[in-house]
């Protein structure tokens, strides 16, 4: 563990438009037809449009509240009693701390106590029992919010009024409330809330989470109980990531995502997208009979199909000036997660002095032998041509297990018109062996010409296309890939304590985010947001890491009240 370490997860899922109205204070969510992970569309509605707000905005409220928030045991386990064991995702948060850190009263604009729809809301929120939040995601891909109401009566008013537009009734003993988009379904002690996209009936599948066996509820679930020790938790089954619908594969001899800014999860969508931008229909026509083929990604990528058996369980915490995020992997059974893809390679001085004390960015690494051969699978089965390859798997098969990649920003950001200069560094067995081959690659890809003195290589071009071109060269058991020639700095990353803690750990992630920092300087000009800290990843163990946002500029008795008044105040 590291001294003065505590994580962070930081995660958008959509975007924010301005209101144009006084009603600014409201954030609303508006959600579209579910899809795991993705999906999911913030937008304001001005003070006519709250009128018409439907359930979903419910969901909003609880998500906005909910995601970012600290949280307590108290009713988890009963709730957890409703969720299935073999769900593959389990959320968990306690909006109560979070409205409690963040301060939330202080930044509401005085002008909303006089607003209807706030009241209502305020009534809302009142009659949840917020410190208990949970949401999950079954096998077959159902989303549902659940969590306990202190005063149904006053939940069902408020919501009712909020929700004009919805259907209500009672039947066999729930309340329900339904719209095109949700439905709330409530034995007046607990609430579910379920999408009508999934296919199921919401009344049925409610009766069956109240119905599960306690040999087959979450509580079962090894280690799930550490979500709700911090601030925020969840649980994962790997499945949910390897079994999606929407992992459907790439056809990577056609990299359109990159040539024609098409995303290969969404190619119907984006052709229609592609049109409505002015691109000539014969283009169009021409990409979409080169559609990508699928291919599944446990084929390129073997080690995926192993992790299916792999159990994340994370937390997150808010403290005065620092978010902290804790991850460990565990098996089916509890046990530490093993693979055999994971290396036992751990990283060592020699790796971290070939980079500055003042790198803006760095990330260390390793793979085992096995995850190697994997790469080199895939890269035979996704490559443009055999050749290619066949060079780049004479270029892998000579790496080590410790990798790195370095960049150094300009102090200032008016100095940001050139490219940044930065620095790929990896173990090697025969140097120059690799060396060969990676010059062939290079030139064979690029089409560029490199020249060679006192072994190191030199290519007119590099991938960002920096005046300099690219350079590479051997530094003892390791080679080097750079867009500036390498100098031995005079103080390496080793005198930066946080980067020095990287020694013996198994990877790591270090970002620069001191307050005289380019990229400090750069969010302050951006957002009014001071910082003066840095972004860390810790890995103390193949299966444990942890995550740190520190930024000793925070304002407020917890970091999340800045955030807070920052969102207030955007």
């Amino acid at each position: 563990m590291l001294e003065e370490s505590r994580p962070a997860f930081s995660s958008q899922a959509g975007s924010w438009e301005e209101c144009p109205s006084k009603c600014h204070y409201m954030h609303i969510f508006v959600a579209e037809k579910y899809q795991p992970i993705e999906g999911w569309e913030f937008k304001l509605k001005d003070d006519i449009e709250m009128k018409t707000i439907r359930y979903t905005w419910l969901v909003a409220t609880l998500l906005v509240v909910g995601l970012l928030a600290s949280c307590s045991p108290k009713g988890a386990k009963k709730l957890l009693e409703t969720i299935p064991q073999e769900s593959l995702f389990v959320g968990y948060c306690n909006g109560a701390d979070l409205i409690k850190k963040g301060n939330f009263e202080k930044y509401i604009p005085k002008d909303a106590a006089e607003d209807e729809n706030f009241i209502l809301l305020k009534d809302l929120v009142k009659s949840v029992k917020l410190h208990d939040l949970f949401f999950f995601i079954t096998p077959e891909k159902n989303l549902t919010f659940t969590f306990f109401v202190k005063d149904f009566k006053q939940f069902s008013e408020a919501y009712s009024q909020l929700d004009l537009d919805g259907k209500r009734e009672e039947k066999e003993g729930y309340w329900i409330a339904s719209n095109k988009n949700c439905t709330v379904v409530s034995n007046k002690k607990q609430v579910w809330i379920i999408s009508n996209d999934m296919g199921l009936d919401p009344l049925e599948a409610v009766k069956k989470y109240v119905e599960i066996k306690p040999e087959k509820n979450a509580n079962t679930i090894p280690h799930i109980s550490d979500i709700y020790a911090k601030d925020a938790g969840m649980y994962m089954n790997y499945a949910l990531l390897t079994n999606l619908n929407e992992l459907r594969g790439l056809n990577f001899n056609h990299n359109y995502a990159a040539d024609e800014d098409i995303d290969w999860r969404d190619w119907e969508d984006d052709l229609k997208e592609l049109s409505k931008e002015g691109v000539e229909q014969d283009e169009v026509e021409a990409i979409e009979e080169e559609s990508p083929e699928t291919m599944g990604l446990e084929k390129a990528l073997p080690m995926l199909k192993e992790q299916k058996d792999m159990r994340v369980i994370a937390t997150l915490s808010f403290e005065k000036k620092e978010i902290r995020s804790e991850i460990k992997l565990y098996d089916p059974e509890g046990k530490p997660y093993t693979s055999p893809f994971m290396s036992d390679v751990k990283v060592t001085k020699e790796l971290l002095a070939n980079f500055p004390k003042d790198v803006a960015l760095i990330a260390v690494s390793s793979l085992g032998e096995k995850a190697l051969d994997a790469v080199c699978q895939a890269l035979a089965l996704t490559s443009a041509s055999e050749s290619e390859a066949l060079l780049a798997k004479q270029v892998i098969c000579r790496l080590g297990g410790e990798i790195a990649g370095g960049v150094k920003l300009p102090s200032s950001i008016m100095d940001w018109d050139s490219a940044p200069e930065y620095m790929l560094l990896a173990q090697s067995k025969n140097s120059a062996e690799l060396l060969l081959h990676l010059d062939t690659l290079l030139c064979q890809g690029t089409g560029m010409k490199s020249s060679q003195s006192n072994g190191v290589y030199h290519l007119d071009e590099d991938f960002f296309n920096s005046e300099k071109g690219a350079y590479y060269g051997a530094l003892n058991n390791y080679v080097y890939y750079r867009n500036a020639p390498f100098i031995q700095p005079k103080e390496s990353a080793l005198e930066n304590k946080y980067i020095a803690s990287f020694v013996g750990s198994y990877g790591g992630l270090f970002v620069d985010l001191s307050s005289q920092s380019s990229l400090s300087t750069l969010v302050k000009q951006f957002t009014e947001y001071s910082l003066d800290g840095y972004l860390m990843v810790h890995m103390s163990s193949p299966h444990e890491s942890t995550i740190v946002f520190r930024n000793d500029a925070a304002e407020g008795d917890n970091i999340l009240e800045g955030l807070v008044k920052l969102m207030f105040q955007a």
